[in-house]
């Protein structure tokens, strides 16, 4: 029975993954349609871990973090994950459900906290996402960003969390230190690639400072 309805799922998804791997296109407007999907749902506790609400646990290892296929695309659409808040760049159109980890089903349909235990307002919040061709999905909108643009995290009550962009710079991948605290500082860190190339070996950094909540 279970091979029963495993066969017609893989049947789908490889279906879809070859029109994808044909069709660029397609494929973007397929994580354009996730991501709206995702924005969608309700949002959880950042610290809720009830292992019913999700198919998987978080982790945080960034080398983990697979380029956007066709296959990780499709895959997408049969799997689910917690949103834990949105994130919202106006000047660049960027509007991106918030997950828990770097979960590779997750970022294609959003952004990623990086740390275990992230709490919005608090310490360096820091977020990675995917930068694609397409310049309007994902992360991809960051490269527009300049400084002294706002930054707005919505989180499961509602509140609003407003940072201000002090900096955006171009790092290496090995620069890891970015998303570590900062004393008492209250700040966000996007990170993403620096081009939709694959392999891209530069990230862009995009660190903002807390102004208010509310």
């Amino acid at each position: 029975m279970k091979k029963l309805i495993l066969f017609p799922l893989i049947l789908i998804l490889a279906i879809i993954g070859i029109i994808m791997t044909f069709n660029e296109p397609i494929q973007n407007s397929a994580i354009k349609h996730l991501t709206n999907s995702a924005l969608k749902q309700p949002l959880v506790s950042s610290n809720d871990n009830n292992p019913h609400k999700s198919t998987k646990r978080e982790h945080y290892n960034y080398n983990s973090v697979k380029s956007v296929s066709p296959k990780m695309v499709s895959h997408a659409f049969f799997t689910h994950g917690n949103v834990i808040g949105i994130i919202s760049l106006p000047s660049v159109k960027l509007k991106l459900p918030i997950y828990r980890g770097l979960d590779n089903d997750n970022l294609v349909k959003g952004a990623g906290t990086m740390k275990p235990h992230e709490q919005m307002g608090k310490g360096n919040y820091a977020l990675a996402g995917h930068h694609m061709e397409d310049p309007h999905i994902l992360f991809s909108p960051l490269q527009h960003a300049k400084v002294g643009n706002v930054i707005y995290l919505t989180n499961r009550s509602k509140k609003v969390y407003v940072y201000r962009i002090t900096k955006k710079k171009v790092i290496s991948k090995y620069q890891t230190g970015y998303i570590k605290d900062i004393g008492n500082r209250r700040v966000i860190t996007l990170i993403t690639c620096a081009s939709g190339k694959p392999e891209e070996p530069n990230r862009i950094m995009i660190r903002g400072v807390l102004s208010s909540s509310n």
